[in-house]
């Protein structure tokens, strides 16, 4: 895979030197759109920042934001996926560690400025050529999803197999009246 993708790598890594990135941002710049804290309440309830509709003219949580519009309207992944989330992680079905650490590490990185954790990276320069930490909030909603996903597979694979088994009883209990009935 390296040797077939070496191709573009290679000049990739080449153009990197010339590019704008090579050099770092400044540090008002990567923590513009760093996510208020409060912004994870909106895993469970939606809109609780403010209505996202009409291009966020009634958003109440750019006050959190330096008056910007947020990166991302909103990061509620519905009621059935935030319940079978929160119950998977509740019950610690496999892998719930991984969920969660990724759930508390993207929200980490998304928090930005609102910790000392951006400064630092910013400084080690491990974070300089970034912009936007709150488009780390993917590397928490997302694996949460796929995580709730999982969950709602599975529960539907054992209903779909308990339904095949009461209904194959029930026909089978319906055959052998229809056939007492049609014997008497």
């Amino acid at each position: 895979a390296v040797l077939s993708s070496a191709v573009q790598i290679v000049p990739a890594a080449d153009h990197f030197r010339d590019s704008v990135r090579s050099r770092p941002f400044a540090f008002s710049l990567v923590s513009t759109w760093s996510t208020p804290p409060v912004k994870a309440i909106e895993l469970l309830v939606p809109g609780a920042l403010g209505s996202a509709a009409e291009h966020a003219r009634f958003y109440w949580g750019t006050a959190k934001y330096n008056w910007l519009d947020p990166f991302f309207l909103s990061v509620y992944p519905g009621l059935l996926t935030a319940a079978l989330a929160l119950a998977a992680l509740t019950l610690r079905r496999r892998g719930w560690i991984a969920v969660t650490c990724a759930l508390f590490g993207g929200f980490l990185v998304a928090i930005g400025s609102h910790t000392p954790l951006l400064r630092l990276m910013y400084d080690a320069r491990l974070f300089s050529s970034f912009r936007y930490p709150e488009k780390f909030l993917i590397l928490a909603v997302v694996p949460l999803t796929v995580f709730a996903a999982f969950l709602f597979d599975r529960i539907a694979d054992q209903i779909v197999r308990r339904a095949c088994f009461v209904a194959s009883v029930s026909g089978s209990l319906c055959c052998v009246r229809r056939r007492a009935c049609c014997s008497a």
